[in-house]
């Protein structure tokens, strides 16, 4: 009787233990369930934050509020969009973001194009990639040659030297391999001034920042010239009443001289003793400024006169004191018609 229940025990005693040793590995299980959760979870945080951040930049950038592009704008507007995209739009996107960001601006033609394009498949492209292939697609060579004639024929004519240098900044970023060189680049842009500006900027300017600002300087003076003084340079009638500063670029150069003769004052060397006047650009002399410069103008010295010098100069004393002490020509003395004709007197 007592084996019988030793027995028992016995069986008890292994049936705890077998439950004991399971519950142990249910135990052990559930801690390496949790660990492998807390690792695989410390290992998603990071994907989880950069996507986060992502999301972040690009909710930013359409804050700023780019503008869209359809594709259909033209050649101008595509370049301009790219730009402002680029500098100030997605400035602070990574690299590989700016061309995700950007494409949600794309619409219609754009979009379809965007989609469709084989190498922009998939995601990590570039920036320069994309440039690339946006500029292949959006700027024909005919838009291009068209801009680069454009920039070739601009004329400031009734534009504000404001207006003008804008648009021959516009302009030049399709002929750069024309103007590379600064001075030709200076020069350009001062030939294409209206002549009444142009004839006052000396062409020994060298940069395109230096004829720029005395074209600006020109300009503000003739804007505060008397309203008087305007119409006698450029001709009209106070009955017109213009305003506006004359456009002169087509007026033949003789015409110019004799207005500009009509309004050459006399060299005021006297009246600007004293002052803090500068001399001439072109003569380097002081009592008059560049744009009434009678060495420059081809002008008589003495009178301010067109066709002569000074030592022609009619109103000159010296000149025409010497034409009257000179001898007159003695006339030669007469011969009889007959010895004219060869016959004998008789």
């Amino acid at each position: 009787m007592l084996a019988f229940f030793q027995q028992v025990l016995e069986s008890q005693r292994a049936q705890h233990e077998a439950q004991m040793r399971q519950t142990e590995a249910m135990r052990q299980g559930m801690e390496d369930a949790h660990r492998l959760a807390l690792a695989t979870v410390e290992r998603g945080a990071p994907q989880r934050e950069v996507q986060q951040q992502k999301i972040g930049d690009i909710q930013a950038f359409k804050k700023m509020g780019p503008r869209d592009f359809r594709g259909t704008e033209g050649i101008v507007y595509a370049d301009d969009w790219l730009e402002d995209i680029e500098r100030q739009r997605a400035s602070r996107l990574a690299d590989d973001l700016k061309v995700e960001a950007v494409g949600l601006q794309l619409l219609d033609v754009a979009r379809t194009w965007f989609r469709n394009e084989p190498a922009l498949a998939g995601e990590g492209h570039a920036w320069a990639e994309f440039r690339i292939l946006f500029r292949e697609k959006f700027f024909s060579t005919t838009d291009k040659i068209g801009l680069v004639q454009q920039f070739q024929n601009l004329q400031q004519g009734s534009m504000t030297v404001e207006e003008y240098v804008t648009e021959f900044g516009r302009l030049s970023r399709y002929a750069e391999y024309m103007v590379s060189d600064p001075v030709i680049r200076a020069e350009h842009f001062r030939e294409g001034l209206t002549w009444d500006i142009k004839i006052l900027i000396p062409s020994f300017y060298a940069t395109y920042a230096e004829v720029y600002a005395e074209a600006r300087k020109v300009e503000r003076e003739w804007d505060l010239k008397p309203k008087r003084d305007r119409e006698l340079f450029s001709g009209t009638s106070s009955s017109t009443g213009a305003a506006k500063r004359p456009q002169l670029q087509h007026q033949p150069f003789q015409h110019h001289q004799q207005q500009v003769q009509a309004r050459a004052p006399v060299q005021r060397v006297q009246q600007r003793q004293g002052q803090d006047d500068p001399p001439c650009h072109y003569c380097k002399k002081f009592g008059h400024l560049f744009e009434f410069c009678r060495r420059r103008l081809g002008l008589c010295l003495f009178c301010g006169a067109a066709g002569h010098q000074i030592r022609e100069c009619p109103k000159n004393s010296r000149v025409a004191g010497a034409a009257q002490r000179a001898p007159a020509p003695r006339a030669p003395a007469s011969v009889p018609v007959a010895q004219q004709r060869g016959s004998l007197p008789t």
